[in-house]
């Protein structure tokens, strides 16, 4: 899962970060994602009109992300529609229930994760993300070998992570290391991104 709040404010928000890839933002608006604020209520109107702001033809979102507060506020507003079918027999320990486990929205699916930032629904299309890894000067990468028949990873390297090696400490009858993690999350449409931010009800 993306580390959402920080790829958000650092990347696609114009209002967090005036420039990107050294173009301005408010000259180049095409660099700016769409950010709506709801107002406090969660409704699908307000959903629809988001996902209609970051679509173009067949360039849509492909993914929801929100918390679980808001998850279960979007939840709320699908149970009105939910159809129940029971059926009723001579079962020892029979149960009836409701709710949902998996929620979708216009064919996307909506994602819940408690690091999400709270209050906000975010509509990203993951074709305009990525993520590039970068080197670290003092450690090697390293490197990934799979045994699985058909995967043939062991031309990847690093993919972001960096190892020092074992290092010995100075007057220490021990050895340690330390792994690196460094890279950079860049959007190449900003514009297809959006967020719907100050959710508290339905």
């Amino acid at each position: 899962m993306y580390r959402i709040k920080s790829l958000y404010d650092n990347i696609l928000d114009g209002t967090t970060v005036a420039t990107y890839g050294g173009q301005n933002r408010g000259t180049y608006t095409t660099l700016n994602a769409t950010k709506t604020a709801s107002g406090g209520s969660l409704s699908l109107d307000k959903m629809e009109t988001l996902h209609n702001a970051v679509t173009s033809g067949s360039q849509a979102p492909t993914i929801g992300v929100c918390n679980e507060t808001v998850w279960a506020l979007y939840s709320k507003l699908l149970q009105p529609q939910e159809r129940i079918n029971k059926d009723a027999g001579f079962v020892k320990g029979m149960r009836s229930g409701t709710g949902f486990v998996g929620l979708d929205f216009k064919g996307i699916p909506v994602l819940k994760d408690e690091k999400a930032t709270s209050g906000v629904l975010f509509f990203l299309n993951e074709n305009f993300l990525d993520f590039y890894a970068l080197p670290f000067a003092k450690a090697k990468p390293v490197n990934f070998t799979s045994t699985i028949d058909g995967n043939d990873y062991s031309s990847v390297k690093g993919l972001g992570f960096a190892w020092t090696d074992w290092i010995i400490p100075s007057n220490q009858a021990s050895v340690v290391s330390h792994i690196y993690f460094s890279g950079q999350h860049v959007s190449q449409n900003p514009k297809r991104c959006g967020k719907l931010t100050g959710i508290t009800t339905v």
